[in-house]
């Protein structure tokens, strides 16, 4: 039911965005971002052979754009694809070794296929290449389910520190907290 109302909302609100965007492509070549973004319409909206055919044509306008690469692995992702999935994660990571989004997406999609190694050699490229809050929690995250208590504590203290308002930093900490009887 929630995931109906989220693509309602996304038709009347995306319905706007999408007028512009294909009047954009108009008759000159269109630019990969647009593409890319209706691409993301389209994957949001699960029609996803439309957006597969948009990425693949912001790729092809723009081969080292690392957006589209990583946007059509999600949709990968989303279809049960997995190899294909890896497979664009890491032509974006190749593109991008410093993006935080595209490491953490990846490392995210390693771990939920139980090769938490290898999400956690992602998760810590993604803390040092663009030390963030969000790597830091999401390296933190990882270091809990691990049960690295003391590495995870320092990773969300790290991320408090970057942003005192994180509060998924802030519930981690609790949570290490809360395990260890240090709660009232």
């Amino acid at each position: 039911l929630e995931r109906r109302r989220e693509i309602g909302l996304l038709r009347v609100l995306g319905a706007s965005a999408e007028r512009e965007w294909m009047a954009s492509l108009g008759p000159v070549r269109p630019y990969a971002s647009t593409l890319d973004n209706l691409g993301l319409l389209r994957s949001r909206q699960e029609r996803y052979d439309e957006a597969i055919a948009y990425f693949q044509r912001a790729i092809a306008e723009r081969p080292n754009y690392m957006s589209p690469h990583k946007n059509l692995a999600k949709t990968y992702v989303d279809m049960g694809r997995d190899q294909d999935a890896e497979r664009e994660y890491r032509v974006a990571i190749d593109l991008a070794p410093l993006s935080s989004g595209a490491r953490n997406e990846f490392a995210n999609y390693l771990l939920l296929r139980g090769r938490a190694a290898e999400a956690q050699g992602q998760f810590a490229i993604s803390a040092q290449a663009d030390p963030n809050s969000e790597a830091q929690v999401n390296l933190g995250n990882f270091l809990t389910s691990s049960g690295d208590v003391e590495r995870a504590r320092s990773a969300y203290s790290t991320a408090v520190a970057m942003d005192p308002f994180d509060s998924r930093a802030r519930f981690g900490l609790a949570k290490l907290d809360e395990a260890a009887g240090r709660l009232p």
